[in-house]
């Protein structure tokens, strides 16, 4: 998920969310690319999170949406 190229980042995150429950320890992983500049990433790591269907996944996914709402709420 560090590779330089956009689509190799969103299909290695796809990829790990399509695994399951045996990749739950690359969420951290995942969980940055939420973060990433492009924005196929960004979408791609929320799919595999949502994919992956852990409660580890799911409650990384609820934190990150909860700081970028507040970071939102914050710039107004």
């Amino acid at each position: 998920v560090k590779d330089k190229h956009p689509g190799v980042r969103a299909s290695a995150v796809l990829a790990l969310g399509n695994i399951g429950k045996p990749a739950e320890g690359a969420v951290g992983a995942i969980t940055r690319c939420l973060r990433d500049k492009n924005a196929d990433v960004r979408y791609s790591a929320a799919v595999a999170l949502g994919r992956m269907g852990t409660p580890t996944a799911d409650r990384a996914f609820q934190r990150h949406v909860r700081a970028e709402a507040a970071r939102l709420i914050e710039r107004e």
